[in-house]
């Protein structure tokens, strides 16, 4: 390490906790910046959020992102360097708003059911890991849905790059939520993408008809679905429009067939579920 930089005190935001022989990821805050401390495996079973496994408690100040730790005689990490990587976009760019984690505030914990019942997975956020709703962020006061992955090298993202393509396919559309921007780290690289959060409801069979208007749209603007269950559909608590959701398996297609099967798919979960 460069003996030329000052040190600086850290604090644990994440601990990204490898499985077996998988490395295992401190995600830190470092002033302004995220850095990340890279060790060869995990020293517990648990994820070390306290940071007890880490045997220093300063890093070297300077342009850096990964630091790379190892385990000590003592059985703790110590840092023996550091190194600036350029660590890979998640998705294309094709959106001109950019939005860092670190302008999204006010993390929702949990919202209310029309009964009142406290939900802890919101519709928008259940089927991703991880997401969340925020209260505001710099492109508007109204709480929004940001989704993302930390994925260092980009090997486990498929399915958020799908689904940025296909909101890139549905801009201008009212059949999804709104797609607002590009989620960055460190005002850098793509890590998510953040959308509008939505009053709604889960779906059920009162509202098949409007499931299958916002299906047909869907199609008839060249795309599947590719994964069709109630969770899909997004059912608004003000007039009973439904849009859709979760397009990790979402695809381009003209052939006909496939979308009258999706269609017949669709008639099965709602007569499945009633």
């Amino acid at each position: 390490m460069d003996p030329l930089h000052g040190l600086a005190l850290f604090r644990i935001e994440e601990v990204l906790q490898g499985v077996g022989p998988t490395p295992i990821h401190y995600r830190i805050q470092v002033r302004q910046s995220i850095k990340y401390l890279r060790g060869p495996r995990p020293l517990s079973a648990l994820p070390d959020q306290s940071g007890n496994k880490l045997g220093f408690q300063t890093v070297p100040d300077g342009d850096w992102n990964l630091g790379h730790i190892e385990i000590s005689p003592g059985n703790r990490f110590t840092l023996v360097s550091t190194e600036l990587m350029a660590f890979p976009d998640l998705m294309p760019s094709w959106h001109e708003v950019r939005i860092d984690l670190a302008d999204l505030s006010g993390q929702i914990e949990t919202t209310l059911d029309s009964t009142g019942q406290r939900i802890l997975y919101p519709l928008q956020v259940g089927g991703h890991m991880p997401s969340w709703i925020f209260k505001t962020s710099k492109v508007t006061e109204k709480p929004v849905v940001a989704l993302w992955n930390y994925d260092l090298e980009a090997k486990y993202s498929f399915a958020l790059e799908n689904e940025s393509y296909i909101y890139s396919l549905l801009r201008g559309q009212t059949v999804a939520p709104t797609f607002l921007g590009h989620l960055t780290e460190n005002n850098t690289r793509i890590v998510g993408y953040v959308l509008e959060s939505v009053d709604a409801r889960k779906a059920n069979s009162a509202d098949i008809e409007a499931c299958r208007e916002a299906l047909q749209q869907l199609h008839d603007l060249g795309i599947v679905h590719g994964n069709i269950d109630r969770d899909c559909f997004l059912i608004s608590q003000e007039d009973s429009r439904a849009q859709l959701q979760y397009f990790f398996d979402a695809a381009k297609t003209s052939d006909q067939a496939v979308k009258d099967a999706e269609m017949l798919k669709l008639e099965e979960v709602f007569r499945e579920s009633s």
